[in-house]
């Protein structure tokens, strides 16, 4: 008992300062145990080598496990109004681009198209027969204006010849005037030759004889030139006739011509409704045959046989499942050293698949720009916080387990910066 008091007793400042410093009991353990001493410095380098190293591997990569599968889903819907006759696919189904997918009843689509076939035959048979009016028009204006001008130039040449007949009677009126004047005088001069028995009786009756012939030619004459002025004045009138005429037909010729073509035009513009109306006819009849818009599975289908649809009704969709990629959705402080191009792989949580691929390009904005209700920071208590990008992975090809990835299963990402 005195031992054990003696021992719990605490030490003296004596005692204390008789106790070796550290460092010369270091070197005692280790030349007393030098094995573990190259064991222990050993295991001090492998550790800093380890740390060293596992350093290195989680600042190679950015990592995220907010990702996910996704692929195009092609909605599927009715373009035109009609009863489902029939559904050729269920959910699950794999089908393959091109193939039929749901008809419906074409009934009502072939009557139209009938309808628009006639309507195109009709408009065609009134512009085949609207189309020879035209050079018809066309030949019977210049025929009229050619008839118009040859009236104007023959009217011209009589009105000529009518006044170079009508300037000879007026010179053949003259002359016999001065006929006239000439036997009168004569006539008085015979008479006083007479009364002075200067000349025989028979000289002056032969002037009085010649007096009255030159009076009945100056009455002839002037009834001539009479008569060639009014011929004048007719064929005046015959070339105003003419020159109104022509004035009409040069006017009234382009019109017509006009109003032919105009129609000929009207014609063809039915015949191009005519033939919109048959296209878009036939574009319904082929809008009763619904196809896969491309290779995939079918999901949420929502049409039953028998079902009348309406234009924009949602049918079925189509899930493309040859074209999947990864939406990993990083961090903004984890874009740094993020860029097109680095390698990445992903691991698929629901089998645990590895699969290699590449960055193939960044989001235009943050994945809160795009929700329902972004965020705008400007408006009430402002709280930081880290937004996250959404990183486009493209797949590399010809990978096992592509053909299992389905959109929406959850992934973990890992972006290599080199």
């Amino acid at each position: 008992m005195e031992s054990e008091s003696a021992a719990s007793e605490p030490k003296t400042g004596d005692e204390r300062r008789k106790r070796p410093p550290l460092r010369v009991r270091a070197r005692s353990f280790v030349h007393r145990h030098p094995t573990s001493t190259v064991i222990l410095i050993a295991a001090v380098i492998i550790a800093i080598a380890v740390a060293v190293l596992l350093w290195i591997y989680f600042t190679s990569y950015e990592h995220t496990d907010d990702a996910e599968i996704d692929a195009h889903i092609a909605p599927v819907s009715a373009r035109i109004s009609g009863d489902v006759s029939a559904v050729l696919v269920e959910d699950n189904q794999t089908v393959r681009a091109g193939q039929a997918l749901v008809l419906l009843d074409v009934s009502d689509n072939q009557v139209a198209y009938s309808r628009a076939q006639a309507e195109l035959a009709r408009a065609e048979a009134q512009l085949e027969q609207t189309r020879p009016e035209v050079p018809i028009a066309t030949a019977s204006t210049e025929t009229s204006v050619s008839t118009a001008s040859d009236e104007v130039s023959s009217a011209r040449a009589d009105l000529a010849a009518s006044e170079r007949e009508a300037q000879a009677a007026r010179a053949r009126l003259a002359q016999a005037e001065a006929n006239e004047i000439r036997a009168k005088s004569d006539i008085e001069r015979y008479r006083y030759l007479v009364s002075q028995n200067a000349v025989p009786r028979q000289q002056y009756d032969a002037a009085l004889a010649a007096a009255r012939a030159a009076s009945a030619e100056v009455r002839s004459n002037r009834a001539l030139a009479k008569a060639a002025k009014q011929v004048v004045a007719q064929k005046e009138q015959r070339l105003d006739s003419a020159l109104a005429r022509h004035g009409e037909a040069t006017h009234n010729a382009p019109k017509q011509v006009d109003v032919r073509r105009a129609s000929l035009d009207a014609a063809q513009a039915a015949v191009r409704i005519a033939e919109a109306g048959l296209a878009r006819a036939r574009l319904d009849l082929s809008y009763t045959r619904i196809d896969a818009p491309v290779a995939g599975i079918i999901g949420q289908r929502n049409v039953e046989p028998g079902e009348h649809v309406a234009p924009g009704q949602s049918l079925l969709a189509v899930v493309d499942t040859g074209d999947v990629w990864v939406t990993a959705n990083f961090k903004e402080t984890q874009l740094r050293h993020i860029r097109p191009g680095l390698r990445a792989s992903v691991v698929v949580d629901a089998w645990h698949d590895h699969l290699k691929g590449h960055v193939e390009s960044i989001g235009g904005a943050t994945g809160a720009r795009f929700s329902l209700l972004p965020p705008e920071n400007a408006t009430g208590n402002f709280v930081k916080v880290v937004q996250r990008v959404p990183v486009r992975i493209r797949l590399d090809p010809n990978q096992p387990g592509l053909e299992r990835l389905r959109p929406g299963l959850s992934v973990e990402v890992k972006v290599y910066r080199k």
